[in-house]
């Protein structure tokens, strides 16, 4: 059997390993594409190490977002007909017995056009991409009627979408989804000592020069607060209790601006690294993990199976109720409530500075 996996980013990479290692006796490859500037060079470490995957590619796709969107309707159904189309972008194998992908988006859904082109009874599976996946992307899979649509769509023209014939769906925790896709739910292995050893080479984990010595570990969240100084506003206030020179805070990779550094906190340095990878190789049960909404928090419990204490404090943002916080509420009913021993979501300062005293 041969496997076929596409990433755009790090974390998929790290979850498509996960999988990967459940089929040991498989040929597997993986593309990467230009989503990540790190990409390139964990692609050309996978072709010179041989690690993980079998083959590596490394391909230009973010350009597809807005090349697609110029062309017509004939001329997309032409390119998407077109056999070779995927083969002008990079040099594959002729036939794959599975597919994985986190995302449709233009270059996966010509993969998967490709893929079931050579070979009809080819597997397609989806796998997780983070949180969003146990709720928030049942948005991004079609109801009855759009799914007859494509079927007649299918029929015409001979063109595949993507999440209308997903034959598995991949997560790390099947028990905690909040929706039931039309497809078979599958469990990932949690991350292995083998596996973490490996993929430390991939991200030259061995370079990183950020330590995180520090007990206390805050995360900026993505575009929810960057905007919003109420995240630097109570960490000052965990700083006065807790002490600024014991906190480091890992700021989010695609903020071009640290407003934290200005005022005196101690930031990581490496980009290129995930969280997911640090933290398979820091003594995690003994940090405190802070953030307003991230779910970087939550992340070693589900691929390592186990983690610290998080204080989670995006209910003391006075803007809570006007934003989107459909992860968050998703975070809080499967792990902040299951486990209050382990996780801290404080309604007020007042309590938030309590937590803090006694943790």
């Amino acid at each position: 059997m041969k496997i076929l996996f596409v990433c755009n980013t790090l974390y998929q990479i790290i979850v498509a390993s996960c999988i990967r290692k459940m089929f040991p006796k498989h040929v597997a490859e993986i593309i990467l594409s230009d989503h990540s500037t790190a990409n390139r060079d964990i692609c050309r470490r996978f072709q010179e190490t041989g690690l993980i995957f079998d083959k590596a590619y490394y391909v230009k796709t973010k350009y597809l977002y807005d090349y697609d969107g110029s062309m017509s309707k004939m001329k997309r159904i032409r390119t998407f007909q077109d056999k070779d189309s995927v083969l002008e972008m990079v040099e594959l194998d002729e036939k794959y017995d599975m597919f994985f992908c986190a995302n449709a988006e233009p270059f996966t859904e010509r993969i998967v056009n490709y893929v079931k082109r050579r070979n009809p009874n080819a597997i397609i599976n989806w796998f997780e991409d983070g949180i969003s996946a146990y709720d928030y992307d049942k948005c991004y899979f079609p109801s009855k009627l759009l799914m007859t649509k494509w079927k007649i769509k299918r029929n015409l023209t001979g063109i595949i979408n993507l999440t209308s014939i997903i034959d598995n769906f991949y997560v790390f925790e099947p028990n905690k989804m909040d929706w039931k896709p039309k497809a078979k739910l599958k469990r990932i292995d949690a991350l292995s000592q083998e596996l973490i050893s490996e993929l430390n080479v991939i991200f030259n984990f061995r370079d990183c020069i950020d330590k995180y010595e520090e007990k206390y570990i805050f995360f900026e969240d993505g575009a929810l607060e960057w905007n919003d100084n109420t995240n630097l506003e109570l960490l000052e206030i965990v700083a006065s209790i807790v002490g600024k020179e014991n906190i480091i805070v890992k700021i989010h990779p695609r903020n071009p601006v640290n407003k934290f550094e200005s005022k005196g906190f101690k930031t990581n340095k490496d980009m290129s690294i995930p969280w997911e990878i640090i933290t398979s190789n820091i003594d995690i049960e003994n940090k405190v993990l802070i953030t307003m909404y991230s779910q970087s928090v939550i992340t070693p419990d589900i691929l390592l199976e186990k983690n610290g204490k998080a204080l989670v404090l995006g209910k003391l943002n006075k803007n809570f109720n006007n934003i989107d916080h459909t992860v968050f509420d998703y975070m809080e009913k499967h792990y902040f409530n299951e486990n209050a021993s382990k996780y801290f979501v404080p309604k007020t300062t007042d309590q938030m500075k309590d937590i803090l005293k006694k943790i």
